[in-house]
């Protein structure tokens, strides 16, 4: 005998996206299986467009606090801005040159395992 359909509240579905849930932790608050919720986005666009939408207005949201934080002066919020919405970084690379013909095996031994 066949499992009756679980109904799914894509309206609710949509709302925990947009507080950030995972798609684990959406299943959990729900009370589903990750299988069911990845075979319900499989058949509905509908039901896939519901945690699209939900995670895109988060994003949204979190986007504008952080500007307003960043153009506050916030500084934290600037660099953080800065950092992933712009490409900046704050690594340094180095490159070193090294005479091989002029180290030990033993040296030479340490430099390739590492």
């Amino acid at each position: 005998m066949a499992k009756p359909r679980i109904d799914i509240d894509i309206a609710r579905v949509e709302e925990l996206a947009g507080q950030g849930l995972t798609q684990a932790e959406i299943c959990l608050v729900l009370g589903i299986s990750e299988r069911t919720l990845y075979s319900r986005k499989a058949e509905s666009s509908e039901f896939a467009d519901a945690i699209k939408s939900g995670k895109a207005k988060a994003a949204s949201e979190i986007s504008n606090v952080l500007y307003q934080m960043a153009t506050g002066g916030d500084l934290g919020a600037i660099v953080w801005y800065e950092k992933t919405r712009r490409g900046l970084s704050d690594k340094v690379q180095q490159n070193i040159n090294i005479d091989v013909s002029k180290l030990s095996d033993d040296e030479l031994s340490a430099i390739t395992q590492t």
